[in-house]
């Protein structure tokens, strides 16, 4: 729980879940909608798949990136 809260608790990574809850998404176009670096995303994207709030499916040498939908 506590790497959830820690996920949810910057801004940037609240807004790239809503982009991802649209539709998967390249680090490289995530990257592209919020104007950054591909390695800050690329440490946003490890911090919200460490909470299992993502998940990446690789296609080659391309990965993409879905929010994980969880009913409760």
């Amino acid at each position: 729980m506590q790497e959830v809260l820690k996920a949810l608790a910057h801004p940037m990574r609240r807004d790239m879940l809503a982009m991802l809850r649209a539709a998967p998404c390249t680090a490289g176009a995530i990257a592209e909608k919020f104007d950054v670096t591909k390695p800050t995303i690329s440490g946003h994207l490890n911090i919200l798949k460490d909470a299992d709030l993502i998940s990446q499916v690789r296609s080659g040498t391309t990965l993409t990136y879905h929010i994980i939908i969880r009913n409760r």
